[in-house]
């Protein structure tokens, strides 16, 4: 008799389950009950990011160095390409300027809270709308 396997016990369940669970470890909280990048229960970088301001959010940790914001508008660049290809736009990281997203070096109170909150947004968007192999 042949074993077959079905998508719920291959790498196509496997590996989209895998990174959506390492996503929602890393932007959001790590699970009470297991985690594997960051210690259970722990905060996310939304969260740790929340707990700064923006005036420490923008400031440098050294001469020629980027602050946290110019971290965190990267990473939020990056959400923001795979979004828009999960959306189906075959073409989203082409001619993506990378350098540009790391110019925002300042930001007021407001600025840093509609980033985080842009943040959020598309962590959850690409949580919610990609690819599932559930059965």
């Amino acid at each position: 008799m042949i074993e077959t396997t079905t998508p719920a016990d291959s790498s196509a369940t496997l590996v989209p389950n895998s990174l959506r669970t390492l996503l929602r470890e890393t932007m959001f909280r790590a699970a009470a009950d297991e985690a594997y990048v960051i210690n259970r229960g722990e905060p996310g970088l939304i969260d740790t990011l929340r707990s700064l301001s923006a005036e420490v959010a923008s400031t440098p940790p050294g001469p020629g160095r980027k602050p946290i914001v110019s971290h965190a508008n990267h990473v939020l660049f990056g959400l923001e390409l795979a979004g828009r290809a999960i959306d189906g736009d075959m073409k989203a990281f082409e001619g993506a300027d990378w350098d540009d997203a790391w110019k925002l070096e300042q930001v007021d109170d407001a600025e840093w809270a509609d980033l985080l909150r842009r943040l959020e947004a598309q962590a959850e968007h690409l949580l919610h709308e990609g690819p599932t192999y559930e059965h």
